[in-house]
């Protein structure tokens, strides 16, 4: 993390396939870069609206087999390359998946228990 960043910790990289998605069919393929338990940067393959509501649609494997997950984010920061995703307050699922992805990024494997998927 440089001085002037304002993370509360930094991201660790992570690179996962994933589909940003809104309201009224807005869909865009996307890269997860990096992650943290607050937020996550996205390479996507189209401009992504500054303070924009999206969710982050990605596949995990879970002790189902695959889930489907939806994280809704606000769009904080954007660039030409990507995204800086912040998580939105109030879904405990959505922070337990991204708290999950975390883990993974330092080292250890991803293991969900079957949460509501969209």
């Amino acid at each position: 993390m440089t001085p002037l960043e304002h993370r509360r910790e930094p991201r660790l990289p992570l690179t996962l396939s994933v589909l940003l998605t809104a309201s009224g069919g807005y869909a865009i393929p996307a890269r997860l870069r990096n992650v943290s338990r607050h937020g996550l940067f996205v390479e996507a393959e189209a401009p992504v609206p500054r303070n924009a509501l999206l969710h982050v649609e990605l596949t995990l494997p879970s002790l189902a087999g695959q889930s489907r997950f939806l994280l809704p984010v606000y769009a904080v920061h954007t660039t030409e390359r990507g995204a800086g995703l912040v998580l939105t307050p109030g879904d405990p699922e959505a922070a337990e998946v991204l708290g999950r992805l975390v883990k993974s990024a330092a080292g250890g494997r991803i293991r969900l228990r079957r949460l509501s998927a969209g």
